[in-house]
């Protein structure tokens, strides 16, 4: 798999350019160090602070640590979140994977690299806040590195016209502009978008009207995957068939990514 060229953390390398261990006040640092020196490494017989230099899954969580710890969270609270990326990256035996039914507009090649499904609703402030930046991201990722899947899952006008706009080829195109609407998305907010993009809104109108109940049969599909795989949120991802758990910031998920991907 070619390796990723935005924001991966490689061994000596650091995340989005940032090794957060260098940015640190000393109240900060305390913390930091509390963690590494206490959370052991979950393959290696040690605390995470003796691989530093040689293991790139502790740097990793090193400054996953860091991150946590610029944040001003307390040290319990940032040991936790450590122990809880290391269960996300070393996942039990009895962690479920899930398979699901994907559109034709699925990003890449779900059938190489890593894939990436998230269930969203378009009038979800967080779908906009995390699931389309990690569609920038992962759109100016070279090859077919990673696969991505939005799906709607409510019969809300904007997840309907997502996927009338996905009959027009336009479904990633109107994904992204959601982003810039601030508040709901409603009729009209969704017509400018659609003209805005440059498309034919008779086109698109008539789209949304004569295939009406195919629009929503797929949406109900979506929705039906969404609760068998246990979705109690939106945006919820899914990587290689696992519910992603972690730091929903597109930096931290590409980071996952980027560790399974070699593995």
């Amino acid at each position: 798999m070619k390796m990723l060229c935005l924001v991966m953390l490689c061994l000596g390398n650091v995340l989005g350019d940032v090794w957060y261990p260098d940015s640190l006040s000393s109240r900060q640092q305390n913390v930091y160090d509390s963690v590494i020196a206490t959370v052991a490494h979950p393959q290696n017989d040690g605390m995470l602070k003796s691989f530093l230099e040689t293991d790139e899954l502790a740097r990793r969580l090193a400054n996953y640590a860091a991150w946590q710890s610029h944040m001003n969270y307390p040290t319990e609270f940032v040991t936790r979140r450590v122990s809880d990326r290391i269960s996300l990256f070393i996942p039990s035996d009895t962690v479920e994977k899930h398979s699901f039914s994907l559109p034709e507009y699925i990003l890449g090649d779900p059938q190489e690299g890593v894939q990436v499904v998230v269930f969203v609703s378009s009038n979800c402030p967080h779908c906009k806040r995390y699931a389309i930046p990690l569609y920038e991201e992962i759109r100016q990722a070279t090859g077919d590195a990673i696969s991505y899947a939005a799906l709607p899952i409510n019969l809300i006008i904007a997840d309907r016209g997502l996927i009338a706009a996905a009959r027009m080829g336009f479904f990633w195109e109107l994904f992204t502009a959601y982003g810039d609407i601030r508040g709901r998305i409603e009729d009209e907010e969704l017509f400018d978008a659609v003209e805005d993009l440059g498309y034919s809104l008779s086109d698109f109108v008539h789209i949304l009207d004569a295939e009406e109940q195919k629009i929503s049969a797929e949406i109900e599909r979506n929705r039906t995957q969404a609760e068998s795989a246990g979705l109690e949120f939106v945006p919820t991802f899914f990587i290689n068939g696992r519910e992603y758990t972690g730091a929903m910031d597109s930096r931290w998920i590409l980071d996952y990514i980027d560790f399974i991907s070699e593995r």
